[in-house]
């Protein structure tokens, strides 16, 4: 992010007990280094259920489902297993994982040597027999957070004859507009996938951190609230731009609540779009799995993951590569079990600048750990991390029109500005599956989504909103966050 993160862990551990429930929290730390280790994969054994530790490997288990002789276990690829029982880990502020490392360079031989390009394009080989889609229930978390950077956002008045709108109200907007605005959102929910048929996506919990909420202030906002509340069934509004337009459909719905979680079904479905990179069938974001002739390769050594001998692997570009990373790959049957990989030094994603509308992508990193369950591995974790540029600098209108039944309609009424705007982005997203399990299609057909859904807003971190959930562990810089006096345009 623009605002780089920075973390300050205090190392206190503390156990919890509230009525049946119990809450660990602990750090997990490499033995040979002291050095915090993320994303470690953490199952409590008897529930099936599990969280990961974050980016400073801090945890927290809070579970009623767990007893003192429970067995919790803590799985990092390149480091031995441990288990350890509740009891025991109500009473060790840190826990140490011993790595785990071996020269593989004798154990499995390609003619007369490893030919590590063609460990690589077995993953693809065998792509098709190691990962496939299941009927499941998945319990997954996803964090959400960013800072948006507004280096320029600039309004030049053209046409204003909407009621209610003038100058002044949308002097009044722009001033409302934060030049760096900061936000987390964290949601709770569970997936429902039964073959061909549209995965389901039930809600159970979204809490929003944002620094500014412009609804509270936004008059631009009313102005429209009543302009579209007040559009007939003959008439309705476009959006046009230069040679490109288009209708909107229902602006407005008459009853409040009804609006206000179609937006927020919108909001937590798009999120999980991200989480489509993670498969290794997307071929752009993979393309040193499928390019194999654009990377160098070199076998680093060998670990073990839950019982399998892996191997360990670096890459970096040559000719039109654009990554560097590693990858973990099973000696067994070639199934990619980790990877992590970032645009490198130069290089940058899409980027285009077309009739005024501009995007690029300057950097892109990435995280996946799949986990094997009935034979078949599936997405257990997934984190990106983007910065972006948003530039737009053309003619817009919004227009007001009676259906005629002519060639043209009747325009009623036209708000138009010369829009000017120059914006930076930095996202990070984190998507853990905390449980899976095989669900039929009665189960699948029986899962009703709910009509309603209420995130809940609050100005700053509150743990007891998820007391009684496995979550990822929030950042310091998450747990001293306030909502702020933000930094406005003259």
């Amino acid at each position: 992010m623009s605002k780089q993160f920075t973390f300050i862990f205090l190392l206190l551990t503390h156990c919890l007990f509230s009525q049946d429930t119990i809450t660990i929290e602990g750090r997990i730390l490499a033995s040979n280094t002291e050095e915090p280790l993320a994303y470690v994969s953490i199952l409590i054994e008897k529930a099936g259920t599990g969280t990961i530790s974050n980016q400073d490997g801090v945890y927290n288990i809070s579970s009623s489902a767990i007893g003192g002789l429970d067995t919790i276990q803590f799985q990092y690829i390149g480091f031995q297993t441990q288990r350890k029982s509740v009891k025991e880990l109500l009473k060790e502020e840190t826990i140490y994982l011993q790595p785990e490392v071996y020269n593989l360079a004798e154990t499995i031989i390609f003619g007369n040597e490893i030919e590590v390009e063609k460990i690589i394009e077995k993953v693809i080989e065998n792509k098709d027999k190691n990962y496939k889609p299941t009927n499941s229930k998945k319990t997954f978390f996803l964090r959400s957070s960013g800072t948006v950077k507004n280096k320029k956002f600039g309004m030049d008045y053209k046409k204003l004859n909407i009621e209610g709108l003038n100058e002044d109200v949308l002097d009044q907007t722009i001033a409302n507009i934060p030049k760096e605005t900061t936000y987390f959102s964290d949601f709770l929910g569970e997936t429902y996938t039964y073959e061909k048929e549209e995965q389901k996506v039930f809600p159970i919990q979204k809490v929003i951190l944002q620094e500014v909420d412009l609804t509270d202030s936004d008059e631009l906002g009313k102005v429209f609230s009543k302009a579209f509340k007040d559009t007939a069934k003959d008439e309705y509004w476009k959006v046009k731009s230069g040679m490109f337009s288009f209708k909107i459909d229902q602006p407005y719905d008459s009853t409040e609540t009804k609006a206000r979680v179609t937006i927020d079904t919108f909001s937590y479905t798009e999120n999980l779009s991200e989480i489509d990179n993670a498969s290794i069938s997307v071929e752009k974001k993979w393309d040193f799995l499928y390019k194999t002739n654009r990377y160098k390769y070199k076998l680093e050594r060998g670990t073990q993951v839950n019982g399998e001998d892996v191997y360990i692997i670096s890459f970096s570009p040559k000719g039109k590569g654009m990554y560097v990373g590693t990858l973990y790959i099973s000696v067994e049957n070639f199934a990619l079990v980790r990877a992590d990989y970032e645009y490198a030094s130069g290089e940058s994603g899409s980027n285009f600048q077309l009739l005024g509308v501009g995007y690029s992508e300057l950097d892109y990193s990435a995280s996946v750990f799949y986990e094997k369950i009935n034979g078949f591995y599936e997405v257990k974790y997934f984190s990106s991390k983007r910065k972006s540029n948003f530039r737009f600098d053309r003619k817009v209108s919004l227009l007001k029109k009676r259906k005629s039944g002519m060639l043209f309609d009747q325009k009623l009424s036209e708000f138009k500005v010369g829009l000017e705007i120059n914006s930076f982005t930095d996202e990070f997203i984190e998507y853990v599956v905390l449980s899976s399990q095989s669900i039929d299609k009665p189960v699948f057909d029986n899962i009703e989504l709910p009509n309603t859904f209420e995130p809940i807003e609050v100005n700053q971190y509150d743990p007891s909103l998820w007391s009684g959930y496995s979550i990822i562990e929030p950042t310091s810089e998450m747990k001293v966050y306030r909502k702020q006096e933000n930094s406005y345009w003259d």
